[in-house]
């Protein structure tokens, strides 16, 4: 066996992505004999370093819905999960980022609930390490020519999520760090997650102000956002809801200064 060789076998027997008798039998013949450990107990060390290292990578981007499982139905989602979809990559960073996707197309770990949460805590681990940028304060909006205030366009930071769930996972969240019990329900639920100083913030929105930020996230401007409020509250009331909504943005720290 030479070196590559023994590399590739030794990677996949780690990984447990090939255990081919064919193939570990001249790696363990590789590998030192003594008094005290067997070639393949050598091996068994690897093995679960690697796995139990993994196991706490992923515990660690989803403490909440490891609370939630339970130790035996993490490590159960675990292993289904390293055994479908191992590390590719050097860094562990984004490892576990498509769980929710691997969740929603693989019984018995397609619950509504349990997919909601996960993706619930990727945006939160996602946020974290994130672009800074200088937050647009209200100062900001009296320099504004009144004449081109129609004009005017706005950008959200670049650490800002917009989210839907299908259930209210957002106060799941909250009672699992709290260690209370919740009655998960079947409810259309449109959230927004934003980092502000260091730590990561996040509320649920009606769907008219989810509907009007992401707008705005798409480029419209105030006269366009007024124009698509108006079809629903009129045109005197309007412009009074999108200025309530972009004091509440700006007193948020959602907006960026350009």
């Amino acid at each position: 066996m030479n070196f590559h060789s023994f590399q590739q076998a030794f990677l996949n027997q780690i990984t447990q992505t090939d255990s081919e008798t064919a193939e570990i039998d001249p790696l363990l013949r590789v590998l030192d004999h003594d008094t005290r450990m067997t070639p393949h107990e050598r091996l068994d060390i690897y093995v679960r370093d690697y796995r139990g290292r993994l196991f706490e990578v992923l515990k660690d981007h989803y403490p909440e819905t490891y609370n939630y499982l339970g130790e035996d139905d993490f490590l159960e989602l675990y292993t289904a999960f390293i055994n479908a979809c191992p590390p590719s990559s050097y860094s562990l960073r984004y490892w576990g980022e498509n769980l929710s996707d691997f969740c929603e197309k693989t019984p018995p770990f397609n619950q509504l609930e349990l997919i909601d949460l996960i993706r619930f805590e990727w945006t939160i681990h996602d946020l974290y390490d994130g672009e800074d940028v200088s937050i647009l304060s209200p100062a900001s909006l009296s320099q504004v020519d009144p004449e081109r205030w129609m004009e005017l366009g706005f950008q959200v930071i670049p650490c800002l999520r917009l989210s839907q769930a299908e259930s209210n996972v957002a106060v799941l969240w909250q009672n699992i760090k709290k260690e209370k019990p919740t009655e998960i329900r079947s409810v259309n639920t449109n959230i927004v997650h934003w980092r502000k100083n260091y730590e990561v913030y996040f509320r649920e929105l009606k769907q008219q102000e989810w509907d009007c930020l992401e707008r705005l996230i798409q480029g419209k401007t105030v006269g366009e956002l007024c124009e698509f409020l108006a079809e629903t509250l009129g045109d005197e009331e309007a412009p009074q809801v999108f200025i309530q909504y972009l004091q509440s943005w700006i007193s948020d720290g959602m907006l960026q200064e350009k």
